[in-house]
């Protein structure tokens, strides 16, 4: 039998990505804990780096003008989206 193909919203995608652009995580670390092959979440990576690079520092998705997002306050985002969704 067959295995049925995932799929993952675009959120999720550069959610994975930052926790490695921003420098906090190693990709086996985030692939292991997604349960995502290492090759996959390098492809994100790579993709949402150059989406960075062709959108310019102006427009770049980050909440405090310009700088990554802590730990601490990518993970609150990460809740607060969550409870969001379950309240609409």
């Amino acid at each position: 039998m067959r295995r049925r193909r995932r799929s993952f919203t675009p959120q999720y995608r550069f959610e994975a990505a930052h926790r490695i652009i921003d420098g906090k995580e190693r990709v086996a670390d985030v692939a292991r804990e997604l349960n995502l092959h290492k090759s996959v979440l390098q492809t994100w990576v790579r993709d949402e780096r150059w989406r960075m690079a062709e959108a310019g520092p102006a427009r770049r998705p980050y909440a405090n003008g310009g700088e990554p997002l802590l730990a601490h306050e990518r993970a609150e985002l990460v809740r607060l989206r969550a409870q969001v969704s379950t309240v609409t």
